[in-house]
């Protein structure tokens, strides 16, 4: 029984003999796409840290670089190391379609949404980062060129000013005119309303 389980977990990660063979071309497509969207953040990094099917997979990252991995104090890094997987593999198995893109995106914007763990400004952030992945992802193969191109770290110092601005304001007028004055000088739509008076 102990044998069989630990089978079983050799070949889900890829780990040790089970690596040797080739997977083919649906079981990969099938193992990226579990990988990328079927487990949780934290079980993605720790299956990269194994580099399951390393002969067919690119486990490489740029990360955030020349973008803060750690924007106002949330790591974000977890969340462009598996954006980077994405499209990495997506295009290594020619399918880096447009809505696949988005679907990655999509993604994205979700695991960083999950290290905010509610925080208005975080999550701000977030939508910044990922403005910059949809505007810019599909000119550059990893997520720090799209985040470069973009100026997501101006873009956060604004929110950051933007942000004290808004907890000395006492009505959700003032905090929607400031919000949007903000989108309108970055192009960055912020999905959460200001939580005024909280």
């Amino acid at each position: 029984m102990i044998a069989a389980s630990a089978a079983c977990v050799l070949a889900f990660t890829g780990s040790g003999t089970a690596n040797a063979a080739a997977l083919p071309p649906d079981e990969l497509r099938r193992v990226t796409d579990d990988y990328l969207f079927g487990v949780s953040l934290n079980s993605f990094i720790d299956i990269r840290a194994q580099a399951p099917y390393s002969d067919q997979l690119d486990w490489s990252t740029d990360s955030c670089s020349w973008s803060p991995d750690q924007p106002i104090g949330y790591d974000f890094d977890p969340g462009c190391t598996r954006h980077d997987f994405g499209y990495r593999n997506y295009k290594l198995q020619n399918r880096f379609t447009e809505s696949n893109r988005l679907a990655i995106d999509d993604n994205f914007r979700d695991d960083l949404y999950g290290i905010c763990a509610g925080d208005w400004l975080c999550r701000g952030v977030a939508d910044i980062y990922y403005s910059a992945v949809r505007q810019f992802g599909g000119t550059g193969a990893d997520t720090a060129a799209a985040l470069r191109a973009a100026g997501v770290q101006e873009q956060a110092e604004e929110l950051v000013a933007v942000h004290e601005q808004l907890e000395k304001t006492d009505t959700g007028a003032e905090a929607e005119r400031l919000v949007s004055e903000f989108e309108d000088d970055s192009g960055v739509r912020i999905t959460r309303e200001y939580p005024v008076g909280k």
